[in-house]
């Protein structure tokens, strides 16, 4: 069994619009450069319910205009997705994708002091 992470230490991927057709998809806000990767068939994703942190397993994906729509396991129904609609969708940090030397994730530099050239602090 899979260790429940903590929610507030995991990153914010994206969000549950509303269901997609009637066959349990949802259409789905991504907020990563890498959907393609971060949606795929057979990643866990997690979100937050009233039955706490739970796991939602991708079982399949397809992108319309950009945007993907997401199936998830044992979600097969347009109630069971209805259900999740607003819900945010987070990962570990431990499993985000290594970035180039000097590039980093929004949430990294949340909080960073930012210098003007002239060596002005600026918040």
């Amino acid at each position: 069994m899979t260790d429940t992470p903590v929610w507030e230490d995991m990153v914010l991927v994206g969000t549950i619009a509303r269901p997609h057709g009637l066959r349990g998809q949802a259409a789905v806000n991504a907020a990563t450069d890498f959907p393609e990767a971060r949606f795929a068939p057979g990643a866990t994703l997690w979100t937050k319910t009233g039955n706490g942190v739970v796991p939602l397993r991708v079982e399949s994906v397809r992108f319309q205009n950009g945007r993907p729509i997401v199936a998830f396991a044992d979600r097969a129904s347009i109630d069971a997705v209805e259900a999740l609609a607003g819900c945010e969708l987070r990962i570990p940090e431990t499993e985000l994708q290594p970035l180039a030397e000097g590039v980093y994730y929004h949430h990294q530099l949340a909080g960073c002091e930012v210098l003007a050239a002239s060596g002005a602090s600026e918040r």
